[in-house]
């Protein structure tokens, strides 16, 4: 399995972040990204690639729900590799986040780093391909990464997915694999994310972020006092939740909070 397990060395492991990758870390798709470098490179079937690139393009089009994108996309995505060298692929991915990772927004590598010092390791969950997820959880020194992993066989792709962070549920899936792993039930004190996908996550934590959301976290967002930011709301936004984290480290029992945006 690519993504990187919790174990009992987890640090931090009664406190944690849960951030997302695409349209908040990254103001884009980086799985994408990741998608075009392996045609780019001939390491994926051009017309699964294609029927991808088309999936997303309804998506944004209004043509589909965001459910039925991304399972044409998982499949698509896991039957494009079927019988490639899994080292390869790992390479492009690391090549690609090297291409791409200038992009990230200007908060994205200050946030990891300002509650690293405040002793809350951040957590990484993306429904992009993990091979690319590990590579910007290494550049950011994110110490657990899980993104969609493609299953592998002797070192080669199968044409399966064996995990979807992306799908509905799919996240709270990883989260309880931190519990299962660890023996104890870590608290998330702050998730930051931007698709109905993270409400999941948004409910299990002290603190939720939505930043530009889609119009059903937003509705959410509004109903549960959920805080709501931009990129040029967030930068001071996170500086208040920063220094009330800072504040105060015990357990924290709802989103509910004096932060908020100016």
């Amino acid at each position: 399995m690519h993504g990187r397990r919790v174990g009992n060395d987890f640090p931090g492991a009664g406190q944690f972040a849960v951030l997302d990758m695409d349209g908040t870390l990254f103001p884009g798709i980086l799985g994408m990204e990741f998608v075009a470098g392996l045609a780019a490179r001939d390491l994926s079937d051009p017309q699964h690639i294609k029927e991808i690139k088309l999936a997303a393009r309804r998506y944004e089009d209004g043509e589909l729900d965001l459910a039925s994108a991304t399972a044409i996309v998982y499949e698509r995505y896991a039957a494009s590799l079927k019988g490639q060298a899994q080292h390869q692929v790992q390479e492009v991915a690391q090549e690609c986040w090297a291409e791409v990772s200038g992009q990230l927004f200007s908060f994205s590598r200050r946030l990891v780093e300002d509650l690293a010092e405040l002793g809350i390791p951040s957590m990484l969950i993306s429904g992009s391909p993990d091979e690319v997820i590990q590579a910007a959880a290494r550049d950011l020194r994110i110490p657990y990464a899980r993104g969609a992993i493609a299953s592998t066989h002797a070192g080669r792709y199968t044409g399966e997915l064996a995990s979807a962070p992306g799908v509905r549920g799919g996240k709270s899936a990883v989260l309880a694999e931190l519990t299962c792993s660890t023996g104890v039930a870590p608290k998330c004190v702050l998730a930051l994310g931007n698709s109905i996908n993270d409400a999941e996550v948004f409910r299990r934590s002290a603190l939720s972020v939505a930043f530009e959301p889609d119009g059903e976290l937003m509705a959410l967002a509004e109903a549960n006092g959920w805080l709501i930011a931009d990129r040029t709301s967030l930068p001071t936004m996170l500086r208040k939740v920063l220094a009330s984290l800072a504040e105060y480290r015990g357990p924290l029992e709802s989103s509910g909070t004096d932060v908020h945006s100016p």
